[in-house]
């Protein structure tokens, strides 16, 4: 049986634009036939990786899924079908590991599945909210609107992560550099001083401590690299442990000016995707059951949960966020507003607005805070280290006279 190579080309299409994608064929030849077979006329095709090679495409990067995501929508948008949507992604997707993942759903589908469902058993990093508004989009047959406001949403999030994660550059650096300096502290000139513990002078409690760490860090260097590795491994393991992560988010949401960040947070994405159901014709309390499994955070979940039940015993969904304490008093009023004006759906997505930016807001106070906090620590453990050998350098002395 002939190998399949990947073919890239590039095409006129039939509205005359120029159509860039890949096709899997045996010989340039039968990809030329592929290509004509669909109404495009091929300018340049080139032979590209062997067909089911992509496993080795490497990790799949959150932009690239996102690029991917969009594209899907506008196929399905230009009245393409599901199936054909998700293999013309399959074959034309920038990532090698997004179009293994997208092959699966391609075969999921062929073989009756539900397009959200498929999606679930994918490795694709995909949030919650975006499983839930495609099962909503399938309910409701517009997957497309659906989809493209759960993909603004984790666009908006990526803008957010890489906004945080360039602030966090500078304070990191400087927290690096100031454990070498405490290294290099403990590793070339408390061992110039540890001879003082064993030599029968009295030194101060401090001065003691910090040549007793040094001495021991010393001589224990091998137990030290092990220690630093195993706690390494534990945070990893940790970061992609979804029930250690969700523990340690709720332990930090009822920390002062982090937890209401992450509560502003959470309570935007949930008004977000409420308000996407809705303008999608989902009905409320399905549409509050499918907004309430997005949420993060498990106090607020219940809440909300509590919200549902109330708005199913015939509550208004304003009085049942009221009572329940579950959004700010604004935001509150402006529910109401949308309740009796019919336009719910739209003020609930202006409610996500006003935490976004409430919350970019208290992410800015927070780096703000790091930095200087970050210097300061640094700074204390250094000099703590310092007084204590300079302690102890002046017990020696006084010992001396």
């Amino acid at each position: 049986m002939p190998e399949t190579i990947r073919y890239n080309y590039q095409a006129i299409g039939a509205a005359q634009q120029i159509l860039k994608g890949s096709v899997d064929a045996s010989s340039e030849k039968d990809a030329l036939r592929v290509l004509e077979g669909r109404g495009l006329i091929p300018v340049k095709i080139d032979a590209g990786t062997v067909a089911g090679t992509a496993s080795s495409g490497g990790k799949i990067k959150k932009p690239d899924l996102i690029v991917c995501l969009f594209e899907l929508v506008i196929l399905l948008r230009s009245g393409v079908s599901i199936v054909d949507a998700v293999s013309s992604q399959a074959r034309s997707a920038a990532s090698p590991s997004i179009r293994v993942e997208f092959d699966k759903v391609t075969r999921s589908l062929q073989a009756g599945e539900a397009f959200s469902e498929s999606l679930r058993l994918t490795k694709l990093d995909l949030p919650e909210y975006l499983l839930q508004l495609a099962k909503a989009g399938e309910m409701t047959g517009n997957l497309a609107e659906s989809l493209e406001g759960g993909l603004e949403q984790m666009e908006y999030e990526q803008a957010i992560g890489n906004e945080l994660k360039n602030a966090l550059i500078y304070p990191a650096i400087l927290v690096l550099a100031g454990i070498g300096a405490i290294g290099l502290i403990f590793s070339v000139v408390v061992p110039k001083f540890s001879n003082l513990l064993n030599n029968g002078t009295e030194l101060p409690l401090l001065a003691w401590v910090v040549l007793s760490a040094g001495k021991w860090s010393n001589d224990n260097t091998t137990v030290m690299l092990l220690g630093m590795a195993a706690i390494t491994g534990v945070i990893v393991w940790a970061s992609r442990n979804d029930q250690v992560k969700n523990s340690f988010m709720e332990q930090c949401s009822r920390l002062p000016l982090l937890g209401d960040w992450l509560t502003e947070s959470d309570t935007a994405r949930w008004a977000k995707m409420l308000g996407t159901l809705l303008n999608n014709r989902v009905a409320l309390i399905p549409a509050l059951e499918l907004a309430n499994k997005g949420v993060e955070i498990r106090q607020r979940m219940l809440k909300l949960d509590q919200v549902r039940d109330a708005v199913v015993k015939g509550s208004a969904l304003s009085e049942a966020l009221l009572e329940n304490g579950a959004v700010s008093a604004s935001a509150y009023n402006l529910v109401q507003v949308g309740e009796k004006s019919g336009q719910l759906p739209a003020v609930l997505i202006s409610v996500a607005r006003l935490y976004e930016e409430s919350m970019r807001n208290r992410m800015k106070r927070l780096l703000i805070l790091i930095e200087p906090l970050s210097i300061l620590i640094i700074g204390i453990f250094v000099g703590t280290i310092m007084l204590g050998v300079i302690l102890a350098i002046t017990s020696a002395n006084e010992i001396g006279v």
